[in-house]
């Protein structure tokens, strides 16, 4: 049991990403992330959308077993539930996050962040019953969107590969590249 306390106290980082994101808006994006990325660092680079079975249970992993959370922001994604918790618990735990901006992402408006519940899709099945409040969901979206999360938005001039290959680079601090 102390063992399972040590584990669950000093969370160590099993997977090096986990990428959120909004299967209407970019299921095929954040599979090509996901590639590209796992072919650069030793560590696993989970989806969310593969591990939908328990919200509870994956927060869970997003909290403390993942070095890096990668919101591909496109237009639904901060509407999604499962989005805005991964997003809560990485600010609640003063973790690392990377934003990956595509050319149809519109922030919540000023009116949206006063109201989550009402801006987020099935507010009140999934993450008020895990006890995230309207006011978390403020918060971590404001730390998000804010300069102090680092993020790249990707380059409308360059091919589609060449895009996330650009995003990669910058994601791993890596020297720019040329969009062509």
């Amino acid at each position: 049991l102390s063992f399972y306390a040590f584990q669950r106290a000093v969370p160590r980082n099993a997977y090096h990403s986990v990428i959120s994101h909004h299967r209407v808006d970019s299921a095929a994006q954040a599979r090509l992330l996901q590639l590209s990325i796992a072919n650069e660092v030793t560590q696993r680079v989970l989806i969310d959308a593969d591990h939908l079975a328990n919200l509870d249970d994956f927060l869970d992993i997003v909290r403390s077993r993942v070095g890096l959370l990668i919101v591909l922001l496109t237009r639904g994604v901060l509407q999604r539930p499962w989005c805005a918790g991964q997003v809560v618990v990485r600010h609640q735990a003063h973790r690392k996050a990377f934003k990956v901006q595509a050319r149809d992402f519109v922030p919540p408006t000023e009116d949206d962040m006063a109201e989550p519940a009402r801006y987020l899709d099935s507010w009140e099945t999934q993450l008020a019953a895990l006890g995230v409040t309207a006011q978390h969901v403020s918060d971590a979206y404001a730390w998000l969107l804010s300069d102090g999360v680092p993020g790249v938005a990707l380059e409308a001039g360059a091919p589609g590969r060449k895009r996330f290959a650009i995003a990669v680079a910058a994601l791993l601090g890596r020297p720019k590249q040329s969009p062509l």
